[in-house]
């Protein structure tokens, strides 16, 4: 009965928890290039740009985080591959890992 409890009580702190992408993430490649993430907000920095975005999901292992500014509308699709944040842009896709 107690591993019933323990998957019930594991299950429950999953769903209600924070997700596996929450914290900055950096593109080793290009150090200007960060993402902060934290909960359904998020914060994307790229060179002297910086956005305010929304992060839904999970849909199928897949995070939508839409960032939305006077200059520039972006939406990034983020999936979590092990360590690495994989962030796909209008086609082209970018690897981000933990700073």
């Amino acid at each position: 009965m107690n591993k019933l409890y323990a998957f019930c009580a594991l299950v429950f702190l999953t769903a209600c928890g924070s997700s596996g992408i929450d914290g900055i993430w950096i593109d080793p490649s290009d150090y200007d290039a960060e993402i902060e993430i934290t909960g359904d907000k998020a914060k994307f920095t790229d060179l002297d740009l910086t956005m305010m975005c929304t992060v839904e999901g999970p849909d199928q292992d897949v995070y939508t985080m839409t960032c939305l500014d006077v200059q520039v509308n972006t939406t990034m699709y983020l999936r979590l591959d092990g360590d690495i944040l994989k962030a796909t842009i209008s086609n082209m896709e970018f690897d981000f890992v933990r700073k």
